[in-house]
């Protein structure tokens, strides 16, 4: 993590992040072989594979402090809106 307190500074390492971003795409993209980066010399698209059983369970693994809190604190929480509705 970097900090800087100054404006220049920060956007200076934005635009260096952003153009590491694009010469890496570049460089995944090109090649000898026809550019597709396929490495069979065709001009095909380039095919991006997402692994879903793994997103799946960094997903449930991310909301169980959630449902811990609520589960704890659901006592609370059901009381403050029950007397956020209560006229008079």
């Amino acid at each position: 993590m970097i900090r800087t307190h100054s404006k220049t500074k920060r956007s200076a390492f934005i635009v260096a992040a952003g153009l590491a971003a694009v010469t890496a795409l570049a460089a995944c993209s090109s090649s000898s072989d026809g550019g597709d980066g396929g490495g069979d010399g065709g001009s095909g698209p380039v095919t991006i594979l997402t692994n879903f059983p793994v997103l799946m369970a960094g997903s449930f693994l991310a909301s169980i402090p959630m449902i811990i809190l609520f589960v704890v604190f659901q006592k609370n929480m059901l009381e403050g809106i029950a007397s956020s509705g209560i006229k008079g």
